[in-house]
């Protein structure tokens, strides 16, 4: 069969009406025989088909469910079939047509999307580039404050450990100074308790002195033994080279040379009174006489009067407190009543 197809296109759908058209004429070679009127007023307007060897039908421009039957009721029936087929796939194309614009609308929305992105993307990627050049900046400005830093804290190193030293010397010589201060200390207190011992002397000695104004005191020879003590104010007696207890009971124990005791340390230190003031508590009358007394190492202003006793005289009371010590060379012996 010869197949001819004219037809106006004004829209795609017309275009693809027509390609769907032609694919059945090819998958129905026998049956269809189009030839379009030229008006170019619709998309398949004038339609006649012709079987081969058969009459055709003429649709004269009328809807194709009005058209006239002039062939067989086959072929009719093919037709009709092709057309519902046709139908179907143009309705199929509509509904693809409308997926397909809203995907199109879908993807221009999404491209719209990845641009705003890509440009949000751009900027965010220019800005960290900035920060990444400013960091680089910043990193290199640590480096070289770091560097700095690390010569200062050698310098400082340096220093501490010259100071260290300089403190290890310092407390070995401060230990030396506190062992020598130790020392110090403890001569100090030593000559402190020797100047103690010579202000003790030297305030005895000054008292003594103020009492014993052109007084004469001997510090030589040394106590008899058998039982001698030496105590101040006790009278003493030098005989035979040494110091005994004096007393007026017979003139063995009292014509020697006398002294009064000036302290109770000893002889050597502290001495006897020769001549000169002394002072105690005797609480004598004033410008008594004074003598020795027959008890042992004691002074007294009476009289011995006992057979053997000595009377000598020592001295005489200026107060009390005070007298002055001055013993007569001579003594009378008491030789009976």
């Amino acid at each position: 069969m010869k197949h001819t197809f004219h037809k106006k296109l004004a829209t795609p759908k017309a275009w693809l009406a027509v390609a769907i058209l032609g694919a059945i004429m090819i998958a129905l070679p026998n049956i269809i025989f189009a030839d379009e009127d030229g008006l170019g007023t619709n998309v398949m307007r004038n339609i006649r088909i012709q079987p081969v060897g058969v009459g055709g039908i003429d649709l004269g421009g009328t809807a194709i469910t009005n058209w006239n039957q002039v062939g067989s009721t086959v072929d009719v029936a093919n037709l009709q079939t092709a057309t519902n087929l046709l139908n179907t796939a143009t309705n199929l194309l509509n509904t693809a047509t409308g997926a397909l614009n809203m995907a199109v609308g879908n993807l221009n929305t999404a491209t719209n999307l990845l641009n705003t992105a890509t440009n949000l993307l751009n900027t965010a990627t220019n800005a960290l580039q900035i920060e990444v050049i400013t960091l680089n900046w910043a990193t290199n400005e640590l480096n070289t404050a770091t560097n700095a830093l690390q010569v200062q804290a050698k310098a400082l190193q340096d220093a501490t450990n010259t100071l260290n030293t300089a403190t290890n010397s310092l407390q070995i010589e401060i230990i030396t100074l506190n062992t020598a201060t130790n020392e110090l200390n403890t001569a100090t207190n030593a000559l402190q308790v020797q100047a103690k011992a010579l202000q003790d002397v030297t305030n005895t000695l000054n008292t003594r002195a103020v009492m014993w104004d052109n007084a004469v005191i001997c510090k030589q020879g040394s106590l008899a033994s058998g039982g001698v003590t030496y105590s101040y104010s006790n009278l003493y007696q030098f005989v035979n080279g040494v110091w005994s207890n004096a007393n007026a009971n017979t003139n063995t124990a009292a014509k020697g040379l006398l002294g009064l005791a000036l302290g109770s340390g000893s002889i050597a230190s502290d001495g006897l009174l020769l001549n000169g003031m002394f002072s105690n508590h005797w609480g004598f009358a004033d410008g008594s006489v004074i003598y020795m007394d027959t008890n042992s190492y004691q002074i007294t202003t009476n009289v011995p009067s006992g057979t053997n006793n000595v009377v000598r005289i020592l001295g005489y009371t200026l107060s009390p407190t005070n007298i002055y010590f001055n013993p007569d060379r001579t003594y009378i012996e008491v030789l009976g009543q």
